[in-house]
């Protein structure tokens, strides 16, 4: 698992070398690519969360609104409208 930026540098400079002359299925440097590649996508993902934007007066007001909705027409089923806008 690359876990800092540094980490990830060392396995793309590993990755590039073994595209290099790519290997042949089933061999351990192919099995090696498919780590790192793997290891690079998750460190990519780790690094590009979205934040979660901040509360602002609308979403409060839509919040609010999907919480009166709930209570008229699906009181069975729990507070799930407000994960739509990040709001309890």
């Amino acid at each position: 698992m690359v876990w800092s930026e540094a980490e990830f540098e060392a396995a793309l400079k590993e990755a590039d070398a073994l595209l290099e002359v790519p290997p042949a299925n089933g061999t351990p440097e192919h099995d090696r690519l498919l780590a790192l590649m793997n290891d690079l996508a998750s460190y990519r993902h780790n690094l590009f969360k979205p934040a979660e934007p901040p509360l602002t007066k609308e979403r409060a007001r839509l919040a609010a609104h999907l919480k009166d909705f709930e209570a008229r027409v699906t009181p069975h089923y729990g507070p799930h409208w407000q994960a739509l806008t990040g709001a309890t």
